[in-house]
This record gives structure tokens, sequence and C-alpha cells, in this order.
């Protein structure tokens, strides 16, 4: 699931503005990781209300999940697993400090 989000935020990073994220920011500009952290906020906030178009719109079409069972899923039959809730999350960022990450 990790590179779920990874693929996420990356492309998202690169090829969009965070909607509404400007707004009240005058003078200084998010650092790059703040922008990926929003970003992937963003993304486990979908994931868990099941907002399959902001999941859409996050999930770069190019997206393919390799699970821990050496199968391949393109972004559509991803979308059809999450919105079945057979996804498990965690933070990129948690996984790092140890968190177990489930996928399938």
């Amino acid at each position: 699931m990790r590179n779920v989000v990874l693929a996420a935020i990356v492309a998202f990073a690169v090829f969009g503005p965070i909607p509404g994220h400007a707004q009240g920011m005058t003078t200084a500009q998010p650092s790059e990781e703040q922008r990926v952290l929003a970003v992937e906020d963003e993304y486990i906030a979908a994931e868990v209300s099941r907002d399959e178009a902001a999941l859409r719109r996050l999930v770069d079409d190019r997206f393919a999940f390799n699970s821990s069972k050496g199968t391949i899923t393109g972004k559509d039959a991803f979308h059809v697993r999450q919105a079945a809730g057979t996804v498990a999350h965690a933070r990129a960022s948690d996984a790092t400090k140890g968190a177990e990450v489930a996928g399938g």
C-alpha cells in the first residue's frame, strides 16, 4: 500500500497544485515536504471516506499496484478494491517508523 500512497503523492506533487492550499499564504511558500504530506493527507482522507472521485483524481492513470502475492492491479481494478474496503492503508511516513503496511 505504501507504493500506492507514494505513487499518488509523486504524481500529484508533480502534476497538480493542492486545491485550497495556497489560500491564506501570502509570503512563505510551502516546502516540498509540506506539499507531499498535504497530498498524502488528502489521499488518506479520501480513502477513509471512500471518496472515489477524489481517489481517481489523486491517483495517476498509469498507476499499477504490485501486491505481495505478485499480482499487478491497474488503477480501475484497484479503485474497485478500495470501494469494497479490501485495501488496508498506513501512512507512508509511519511505515518508515516500523508501522506495518497491509496490502493485497
